[in-house]
């Protein structure tokens, strides 16, 4: 059986499979934390999407586009939605598969949701096989998926997005194999749309989300594919990565669970190859009252791959610092906090963060790059009035290992929804329905 096939019949046999209550509840949080992302991202964009929907682009439908009275077809809606829940930076991620799941999945299934009148056993069988596939798809790839400049983002959860609709509306094998195979032909996404002041990095994740439904929709017709579209000479994984890892396809045995309890939640609105670096910052600051007058350098230590893209200390707007390793650093120590607040274009350009970042020298750290990808560390270090303050960092908070608690993630969640502008009592009513296992497209 060639990898493809076994794929296939692998992701079929994982949707079968009776979860438990801790999956059944973890993917909740995911659907809270991604209900905030939306919500919060929606307001940011709200002035670019008039000018969008304007252009007459997007087809207007019965789908919600979250936040907003705005109903769109339903590829369309979750191009939108896909887009809104990463440009805050905020949205889970899984540090082995180096890439963002709850925002591309939840989008699609959202969508499906409406369009379909799904059940919620549906939508949720849907999100946990989307994550398990966007994982693993992810994982048989890196690191040299990321390397050659691929944003897995973009490209595996295009995959995922398929698999999600396959699952939750009970294709057969052959109608599976095609929407996967469509999905992997359409799969792109670039990491250059990350750099200097861009605000484009959100389009691979509403891309993502329209591609892979078409692929679905198209695989469920039932047109004959390939024999082999990840495994061929010219396929998947051929194409996309230097070294392979196709045991995460062949053998579904992901540390004994579910892969959805192994991502990671953002405490902060930076990539998170920053969060360790924030975490060490934060905790210097936190633990020493250093004034910042006295602060002559600080030195970061982190693993290779975080350097590329995510080194620079000239930073110029919000979203340049949310890729900015030296960024977090410097915020966290001058404010003691790295929320949203602190990635504001006024905090950003005053002169005291400004002048903070030309006392920064980041460099790779061997030992830390030698620990990948278990762990994605970071070293800082303090230097101020010839005293030396050190801290590392090796699980990030909202790390399977260092997880944020469910009071962390509604505290998250009623902070990004308030700062919006949406009543605390009504964002408390969403909560509970959201535990309660209803699923909502309007609050």
């Amino acid at each position: 059986m060639n990898i493809t096939d076994q794929f296939v019949h692998n992701i079929i046999d994982f949707s079968k499979r009776p979860f438990s209550e801790e999956v059944y509840h973890h993917a909740r949080k995911c659907y809270l934390d991604y209900l905030g992302c939306v919500l919060g991202g929606e307001k940011q964009n709200e002035e670019k999407l008039s000018q969008l929907l304007a252009t007459g682009l997007l087809e207007k439908g019965n789908c919600t586009v979250l936040g907003t009275n705005v109903k769109l077809a339903f590829r369309d809606a979750g191009f939108v939605n896909g887009f809104n829940a990463h440009a805050m930076e905020m949205d889970d991620g899984h540090r082995y598969a180096m890439l963002h799941i709850e925002a591309p999945l939840f989008s699609a299934m959202t969508a499906l949701y409406e369009k379909e009148q799904l059940s919620t056993d549906a939508f949720y069988k849907g999100i946990i096989v989307g994550y398990e596939v966007t994982v693993r798809v992810s994982c048989s790839l890196q690191p040299w998926h990321k390397v050659r400049g691929y944003h897995s983002t973009g490209t595996c959860a295009t995959i995922g997005v398929a698999m999600v609709a396959a699952m939750a509306l009970d294709f057969d094998f052959g109608q599976t194999k095609a929407a996967l195979t469509a999905a992997a032909s359409s799969s792109a996404g670039l990491l250059e749309l990350l750099h200097d002041d861009s605000e484009m990095k959100p389009y691979n994740v509403g891309r993502a989300v329209m591609d892979g439904l078409t692929a679905a929709y198209f695989g469920r017709v039932g047109y004959i594919p390939p024999v082999d579209v990840l495994g061929g000479k010219r396929g998947f994984l051929n194409i996309m990565s230097d070294t392979q890892h196709p045991e995460f396809l062949t053998t579904f045995a992901f540390n004994d669970k579910p892969s959805i309890l192994s991502n990671f939640f953002k405490p902060y609105p930076a990539c998170r190859h920053c969060h360790s670096t924030i975490d060490a910052a934060l905790q210097i600051a936190r633990d020493n009252d250093i004034a910042v007058k006295d602060i002559e350098k600080i030195k970061i230590g982190v693993y290779k791959l975080a350097l590329t893209g995510h080194d620079h200390t000239e930073v110029n707007s919000s979203k340049s610092a949310m890729m900015s390793i030296p960024y977090g650093a410097v915020v966290a120590l001058a404010k003691k906090n790295a929320g949203l607040a602190q990635y504001k274009e006024d905090v950003v350009s005053s002169d005291e963060i400004q002048q903070l970042l030309t006392k920064v020298v980041i460099s790779e750290d061997p030992e830390l790059t030698n620990l990948l990808p278990n762990i994605r560390g970071s070293k800082v270090e303090v230097i101020a009035k010839g005293k030396k303050y050190e801290s590392r960092i090796d699980y990030s908070l909202g790390e399977p290992e260092n997880p944020m608690s469910n009071e962390d993630l509604i505290e998250k969640f009623i902070g990004l929804t308030t700062t919006i502008g949406i009543n605390k009592n009504t964002a408390l009513v969403a909560l509970k329905k959201i535990f309660d296992g209803i699923v909502i497209t309007k609050i």
